[in-house]
């Protein structure tokens, strides 16, 4: 009787949880057609131009007529951005309105994987202390974890949405987690989120709503596809209280 509870309560939570996410992608989603649609009517009116003449204003101010210096300043700046706990994110969803889809992806990830790399080693050498005391004996059962496999563990927190990235980041830190498997996982854990974002910029700053309803249709399915590894692989299921929680991305 107890356990039939148990199993009923914790199909509730599921359900709850996913009915959450779901709510959490779609104000997301939102959120960037009302600003493309500010971009849109506001910009042009105040501008008198197109979208694209618009695009290349900022390009030119942003970049510096340098694509490859502007380049460098963003992913420096992003990087130290994500490493003082700004959520990854955004900083893919301004690279994808700075440069557009493509290298847009490219440069938001390769701060991301900067910003984590700070975040690691201050884990390592600065906050291991900190984070010791705050998590106490969970501490031990993630070191066990990532003993036994840190590469999987790092992706799965890395490539679901609604993940404290940054805490992740000083935990593996922390934890003396592999450094080389930490960046692996990092960086492919990363690439879902860092596409999604992107368009949602890029998309945005078009004023193109068919980007972003691709986005929000991405988003959910990276969300089908965490329930149904979870369904498939119960050990993932890790709980409200752990590392990868609390939607920091």
């Amino acid at each position: 009787m107890i356990k039939s509870q148990s199993l009923s309560e914790g199909n509730d939570n599921t359900k709850n949880q996913v009915f959450r996410d779901i709510i959490r992608i779609l104000i997301t989603g939102l959120f960037f057609v009302l600003m493309a649609s500010f971009i849109k009517s506001e910009l042009i009116h105040t501008h008198g131009t197109d979208l694209q003449s618009i695009r290349e204003l900022i390009n030119r101010h942003v970049i510096f007529t340098s694509p490859v210096l502007g380049a460098v300043i963003f992913i420096s700046a992003g990087g130290v951005l994500i490493s003082l706990g700004i959520p990854r994110i955004w900083i893919s969803a301004i690279s994808g309105a700075i440069f557009g889809t493509a290298w847009g992806i490219l440069i938001g990830l390769i701060a991301s994987v900067i910003g984590a790399t700070v975040l690691y080693h201050a884990g390592s050498f600065i906050l291991g202390s900190v984070i010791k005391r705050r998590f106490g004996i969970r501490l031990n059962v993630w070191k066990q974890r990532f003993q036994d496999n840190a590469f999987w563990w790092i992706l799965y927190g890395r490539l679901f949405p609604f993940s404290n990235a940054t805490l992740a980041s000083l935990f593996c830190g922390s934890c003396n987690v592999p450094f080389f498997p930490y960046l692996a996982a990092s960086f492919l854990g990363f690439i879902p989120l860092a596409v999604v974002f992107t368009i949602f910029g890029s998309g945005s700053m078009n004023g193109n709503y068919t980007q972003i309803i691709i986005g929000i249709g991405l988003l959910l399915s990276i969300l089908l596809i965490k329930h149904v590894v979870q369904k498939v692989f119960p050990d993932f299921k890790i709980g409200k209280n752990n590392i990868f929680s609390k939607q920091k991305y």
